[in-house]
């Protein structure tokens, strides 16, 4: 979000020109508050011209504004974070509906701030019916692995198995490979 849309227009262009060496999709990421994705719009377009897959990080610190940018402008069919999705209730019954996966990240959300330890929606969302999956964002600031961060999960909200298999089971569905790709990796759960 803090480079130039220049950039952005650049790595969309090479990343749609590498499809050949397994390029499968386009990531906006950072400080949504304080970097709107609207300048990215562009190259985000081209990404989907191109069949690239969309993921824009949002709803962890600019709330559900910047959820609405990432769905409606720029396209996003992952959302990263999406933490402060619950403030619509519009958007809540929509990424159920369209089933945008979530990844949530807790440890990176409460060192953010975006969520107190009690506050993280991940349960919550779960048991919603959205399609949540659980992340790291940046494995190595965060300081943690998808272990730790499922054992916080079974920690704070008592999850069992099927709790941390849904999650798993969703990654899966929302992985950016072919259908067929799907298929197999499934088959290994």
């Amino acid at each position: 979000r803090h480079q130039t849309p220049q950039i952005s227009q650049t790595v969309a262009e090479l990343a749609a020109n590498n499809q050949n060496r397994r390029v499968v999709a386009l990531d906006l990421a950072g400080d949504e508050a304080h970097y709107p994705g609207t300048p990215h719009q562009p190259a985000f377009d081209l990404a989907r011209r191109a069949g690239l897959s969309r993921t824009v990080h949002a709803g962890e610190a600019a709330g559900a504004a910047s959820i609405y940018e990432a769905l409606d402008l720029l396209g996003a069919q992952r959302l990263g974070h999406g933490v402060r999705l619950g403030e619509s209730a519009t958007l809540v019954q929509y990424a159920r509906a369209a089933q945008i996966p979530l990844e949530m990240c807790p440890t990176s959300n409460r060192q953010t701030r975006a969520v107190d330890d009690s506050d993280h929606p991940v349960n919550q969302y779960l048991r919603a019916g959205l399609m949540v999956t659980i992340s790291t964002d940046g494995r190595t600031v965060s300081n943690t692995t998808v272990t730790r961060e499922y054992t916080w999960l079974v920690q704070q909200f008592g999850w069992g198995f099927e709790e941390m298999a849904r999650p798993v089971r969703h990654a899966l569905s929302a992985a950016c490979v072919s259908e067929l790709e799907t298929v197999e990796l499934t088959k290994l759960f």
